[in-house]
């Protein structure tokens, strides 16, 4: 809790108003003394704390507050969303309210997305290879071709060119 109200306070100093805090508690309360400390709000997923001097509000989801939600179909998206939380899956299609439209439509938004992401990846593949093959199409043209005839050389390079690598000196300097 320090830390949340380090945080808000922060917010508060950099913007001049208070944030909204939500948190999701995976595993439950680690001191009873805390837990004590919030309330449940009548017909709400959440519970609350006082939260006067670095919150505009601060409101908590745990396991055990979402648990008669999760039967209502279609579950609010804020329920739909602390469930996959604390649920800790790596997946939507493994959560045992799958089939819930809140989490389907997640799952359908999360599927699309993908796709997406696929089909921008390769999009850009694509241009990089392409942009690479013109790149050595040029440097092999460049290599063969004469500049100033455009005609192909058989032995490009010289013996004074060679020279010139070997000694690693200007070019006419042996």
């Amino acid at each position: 809790m320090n830390r949340v109200i380090g945080y808000s306070l922060s917010a508060y100093c950099r913007y001049k108003a208070y944030p909204i805090v939500l948190m999701f508690a995976i595993k439950g309360f680690l001191s009873v003394d805390i837990e004590k400390e919030f309330s449940c709000v009548d017909e709400s997923p959440f519970l609350k704390i006082q939260s006067k001097f670095w919150a505009k509000d601060c409101i908590l989801i745990l396991p055990n507050s979402i648990d008669k939600f999760l039967s209502r179909s279609p579950m609010e998206p804020i329920v739909a969303l602390g469930y996959y939380l604390i649920a800790g899956s790596l997946s939507l299609d493994s959560l045992e309210y799958r089939l819930d439209p809140t989490i389907k439509r997640q799952l359908e938004h999360a599927v699309d997305e993908d796709k997406g992401t696929r089909n921008l990846a390769v999009k850009k593949i694509k241009e990089c290879v392409n942009e690479s093959l013109e790149l050595i199409s040029e440097q092999n043209e460049f290599l063969t071709t004469d500049s100033d005839q455009g005609e192909i050389k058989d032995n490009k390079y010289t013996k004074q060119y060679i020279l010139f690598i070997i000694s690693n000196s200007t070019v006419g300097k042996n």
